[in-house]
């Protein structure tokens, strides 16, 4: 489907944006839609057309009207950056989530270890951790 490389890069997106945004597991599956090695089935080219704001009918070729007089979505476009203050904190967090990755061993090792109470302390913390970073990625 060269409609989607065309509306993607006119919001100057990556294919990973899209596939995260429609909730495509794999990058590939993705790729394939844009290369037509395969093809959406209706639920996901009704994703794909809400999130770039146009018919399914413009995305399968069947119209050059983008809307075909039809109300659709706001379209997506490029994340805005973080202001400087936000980029350090988002910085800051990605670091202490690469930590806790790390840590997830330890924290098997702890529970078997009969600390259990801590493991669970420290799995809390760590979903705070990504929930503030997720949090701060959206806005």
């Amino acid at each position: 489907m060269e409609r989607l490389r065309e509306l993607r890069k006119e919001r100057r997106l990556k294919q990973k944006d899209i596939a995260d945004a429609v909730g495509i597991g794999g990058l590939t599956t993705y790729n394939g839609y844009e290369n037509d090695k395969r093809e959406p089935n209706n639920e996901m080219l009704v994703k794909l057309a809400n999130l770039f704001g146009v018919t399914t009918d413009y995305l399968l070729g069947r119209t050059d009207d983008r809307t075909g007089g039809v109300e659709v979505p706001t379209p997506v476009s490029a994340p805005t950056p973080a202001p400087p203050s936000d980029q350090r904190v988002l910085e800051y967090l990605a670091r202490l989530e690469r930590k806790l990755d790390a840590l997830a061993g330890e924290i098997v090792e702890l529970r078997e270890s009969g600390f259990g109470k801590l493991a669970d302390q420290i799995e809390e913390h760590d979903t705070d951790i990504r929930m503030i970073k997720k949090l701060l990625t959206k806005e």
